[in-house]
């Protein structure tokens, strides 16, 4: 049996800043351009999804309290986060396909998905 190498990190749940993994079963993500499979993802459960809402609910009181300058600062690093690959491939001046999607990412400035 061969390992399979995958072109993307695993994603993993988070859930109060810590991965959740308790053997939880997964789902491969598949490339619409060829077939190959680029990653996985985790099958949630109802359990899960209890205990990121009991995370969040626990979180709100202090996130609230955030000043709105430092939860605008996060949510922007958050997008340049993930801008950040597709800008470095028009910064090389190439074009290629968007994976998860099948989409050229195109040069100057125009965004994926862009209407």
């Amino acid at each position: 049996m061969s390992t399979l190498t995958l072109k993307y990190p695993e994603v993993t749940n988070y859930i109060a800043g810590k991965p959740e993994v308790n053997g939880q079963q997964k789902m491969d993500v598949h490339s619409p351009l060829d077939g190959a499979v680029i990653s996985t993802v985790p099958l949630s459960t109802a359990s899960d999804l209890d205990k990121a809402v009991q995370a969040a609910e626990a979180a709100f009181p202090g996130w609230s309290g955030t000043p709105i300058k430092e939860r605008s600062q996060i949510f922007f690093r958050y997008r340049e986060l993930l801008f950040e690959e597709p800008r470095r491939a028009r910064h090389a001046g190439t074009h290629r396909e968007r994976q998860d999607d099948g989409r050229v990412v195109r040069r100057g400035g125009q965004e994926h998905g862009a209407m």
